[in-house]
């Protein structure tokens, strides 16, 4: 299904700088149309769209012409390749080398007086690939075409002015890549900072300050089932994860078939929780249960939740469940833990912590992809237990810490957004002259 453009006729610049000119791209590149059987090049080097970064005028790799079939598209060092399927993913690039491509790729060639980097820059913008997308075909793989490319409306400067544009957008692109691989770290940075948090918490570090003015502190050597621990302070104490239970259900077996998008009660997997400790409900399915599967698999806030089947990496992965108003139910592949009297923060929070993470990584049993814990296993996993009012205080100086790791993880997003929006600037006023 085609789509006729509703994009601004000159998306670029009202009003042209003095010596600027209003060009479209079928009048600044060529497309051209050299096509050759791999078999006649097979050292070339390859390009397929698998190889362009979306929207970063960058190349992943490339491989040889020999390892592909059929006929393929011939390009020119300092041709620009365009990926015409699904434009929206951006994948533009403009090799340094000569070799071949695929036919979903455009070859276009800047004609005389034209700086192709000046072009790269046009046909990797937001407004070109808004224009591409809406001179498209298809649904599932929308294609666009040079025939339709060829009328979008581009400003060009004299050439010297199109160097020195280019050169100034090059100068800026390697700050803003320095600035967008310094907040790269942050998320890592960020997790480990939650990570070292909560294994201070469960070694009795984070409280020592408060056991000092409410209990001796002093360290012994910790044992459970003969097994030797890690030192606990002397008012704290292992004890099997079953024995501070009042429950522990693995959840309801549901097949696809049997699950709605529509209606029923709100079906949880471990995939709906994230690495920062969140729930993400906002593509859940629904599945129909009886009143007495409701009263019997429905979650309570505070309930701790444990991954017992997944991938080797992520099974044992541990939530804590905030009620958000209406009642879910769990699927198999978790078992819902619900505690007797203990907090279920303090408890919940040190199962996630990377101490519990060593007891259980000998517990994985793995097949050919996935990973399981039993439940007799995880029945009599230690804990280690606070004073109730100490577990209180950790969990409250747990949520004030992880408050503030939250604020920074915005306040990261927010750089990463005003990043962007600062390329975007920079581009458009390049553009219309003002750079």
């Amino acid at each position: 299904m085609s789509r006729t453009s509703t994009i601004n006729p000159n998306p670029l610049s009202e009003k042209l700088p003095s010596g600027w000119t209003r060009k479209t791209l079928g009048e600044v590149v060529s497309l051209s149309t050299e096509k050759v059987d791999p078999v006649e090049q097979p050292e070339a080097p390859y390009i397929g769209l698998e190889h362009i970064v979306s929207g970063t005028k960058r190349l992943c790799g490339f491989g040889k012409a020999a390892h592909v079939r059929s006929t393929k598209s011939v390009f020119r060092a300092g041709d620009i390749l365009y990926g015409k399927l699904r434009p929206y993913l951006n994948k533009v690039v403009r090799p340094v080398f000569a070799g071949v491509c695929s036919t979903d790729i455009l070859v276009l060639r800047a004609t005389a007086n034209v700086e192709p980097a000046f072009i790269e820059y046009i046909v990797s913008m937001p407004k070109f690939v808004e224009f591409a997308m809406s001179n498209s075909a298809g649904i599932n793989l929308p294609r666009t075409s040079y025939k339709k490319l060829a009328d979008f409306p581009i400003p060009l400067p004299p050439l010297p002015e199109q160097r020195r544009i280019v050169a100034r957008l090059e100068a800026l692109e390697a700050r803003s890549r320095r600035a967008r691989a310094k907040l790269s770290e942050v998320p890592a940075q960020l997790a480990q900072a939650r990570q070292s948090l909560l294994a201070a918490a469960f070694r009795g570090e984070l409280t020592a300050d408060w056991r000092g003015t409410h209990a001796p502190s002093y360290d012994v050597q910790g044992e459970f089932d003969g097994i030797k621990l890690a030192p606990l302070p002397a008012t704290w104490r292992w004890v099997a994860l079953e024995e501070i239970a009042s429950s522990m259900k693995i959840g309801l077996v549901r097949s696809a078939a049997e699950q709605s998008t529509t209606t029923g009660v709100p079906y949880l997997r471990m995939q709906h929780y994230n690495l920062t400790g969140k729930w993400q409900l906002f593509d859940i399915t629904r599945i129909q249960v009886s009143q007495s599967e409701f009263k019997e698999f429905s979650l309570q806030d505070g309930d701790i939740l444990f991954n017992t089947r997944n991938s080797f990496e992520l099974v044992g992965k541990v939530a804590i469940w905030a009620q958000n108003g209406e009642h879910h139910v769990f699927n198999n592949n978790l078992m819902r833990i619900r505690l007797r009297s203990e907090s279920s923060l303090f408890v919940g929070h040190q199962m996630q912590s990377p101490l519990f993470a060593v007891l259980i990584r000998n517990l994985k049993s793995a097949t050919t992809s996935v990973a399981a814990i039993y439940g007799r296993d995880i029945k009599r996993l230690p804990i280690a237990i606070a004073p109730l009012p100490e577990q209180h205080e950790i969990a409250r100086r747990l949520s004030a810490a992880f408050a503030k790791l939250d604020a920074a993880a915005s306040a990261h997003a927010a750089a990463v957004t005003a990043l962007d929006r600062l390329d975007q600037s920079i581009l458009a006023r390049a553009f219309s002259g003002a750079l």
